[in-house]
């Protein structure tokens, strides 16, 4: 009896100790996954950091880009106005030159 008792002991002592150990590895095996998707994330993070930045950089170019358009066609839109005032003006003398050619044609001709 008293040796079957020790061997129970024995026994629920190794059950005891593999039971520690298993829980042991199993924990260390939870920290090791989650080093790993820690890991994964921080990669994450920094590539997603990496294509913000780049798509900033992107956007400030472009928002440059257009800036730089819009100037180019308020001067172009002042250069039309210029030529349409011109022109305007230009018609204005040939109407006035050929009222002038008309009224000189019929002073000849009288």
């Amino acid at each position: 009896l008293e040796e079957e008792k020790k061997r129970l002991e024995e026994e629920a002592l190794c059950l005891s100790q593999n039971s520690q150990t298993r829980e042991r590895e199993e924990g260390e095996a939870r920290r090791r996954d989650q080093d790993a998707y820690a890991r994964e994330i921080a990669l994450l993070r920094n590539e997603g950091e990496e294509k913000a930045r780049g798509f900033r950089v992107a956007v400030e170019f472009m928002q440059r880009k257009l800036h730089e358009t819009q100037k180019e066609l308020e001067n172009e839109r002042a250069t039309c106005a210029r030529v349409v005032t011109e022109n305007e003006d230009l018609s204005r003398r040939c109407a006035a030159s050929q009222g002038e050619t008309k009224t000189l044609e019929r002073a000849v001709g009288a």
